[in-house]
């Protein structure tokens, strides 16, 4: 797997303590997560400050050379710029460090500017059995809210399957290195490869993220704990 993570049991309030190295290999865009809860005092539980997300960055106030990340609002369907500037990550449009946050279960849009990197995050470990994301009408930039692969065939929720595929929910995973994207139809017979006729064996990784796109009805999608 391209995405690094270790689960490490530290007394850390008696949670379980991840860390995860995610390589970017090549300039341009890769769609990213942060499966983690911050271990930071006065932060509320459960997300995790865009401040706290490091590794081997492009770091620059010209816009250009810096690497950036963006966040989908599953509503308005309106993305939210961050560009890792010397005072760290900031808002478009603002010039102060950014207070806002992520939490697992919400994918990253993350653009490398010059050179490959890795992002490095690390923190408390969910340990819920199932985790429950609601999905929008369209597009949604979700993740694998978990430090574990997850197989695509366990997605589960209040999803629409249909062997029409303009009624059927379905999901697009980018290949960082080819900047290409796979599509899976949600179909009676299950999760299937766009392509393909049977069920897919393939798994989204720890720390990666994708698009879910939501048909007819709003809903969620629920991802069960690997591990």
């Amino acid at each position: 797997t391209p995405h690094q993570t270790a689960p490490l049991f530290a007394a850390v309030e008696s949670d379980i303590v991840g860390y995860a190295k995610v390589p970017v290999e090549n300039i341009g865009y890769d769609i990213v997560a942060v499966p983690f809860a911050t271990l930071s005092d006065g932060v509320v539980d459960g997300v995790f400050p865009i401040q706290e997300i490091e590794g081997t960055l492009s770091q620059n106030n010209r816009e250009t050379f810096a690497d950036k990340l963006m966040t989908l609002d599953p509503v308005t369907k309106q993305y939210t710029t961050y560009i890792y500037k010397s005072v760290g990550w900031v808002k478009e449009g603002e010039t102060e460090a950014t207070k806002d946050v992520v939490s697992p279960g919400m994918g990253l849009f993350f653009s490398k500017a010059r050179q490959a990197g890795e992002i490095v995050v690390s923190g408390k470990v969910d340990d819920a059995e199932t985790l429950s994301i609601p999905l929008e009408v369209g597009f949604n930039l979700v993740s694998n809210p978990y430090p574990a692969a997850i197989k695509i065939a366990d997605l589960q929720g209040e999803l629409s399957a249909n062997d029409r595929l303009s009624f059927a929910d379905s999901i697009m995973v980018l290949d960082p290195v080819t900047k290409r994207y796979s599509t899976y139809y949600l179909k009676k017979a299950g999760w299937i490869k766009e392509g393909e006729a049977d069920p897919t064996e393939d798994v989204i990784n720890a720390c990666q993220g994708f698009y879910f796109t939501k048909v007819r009805t709003a809903g969620t999608v629920e991802f069960k704990r690997p591990y």
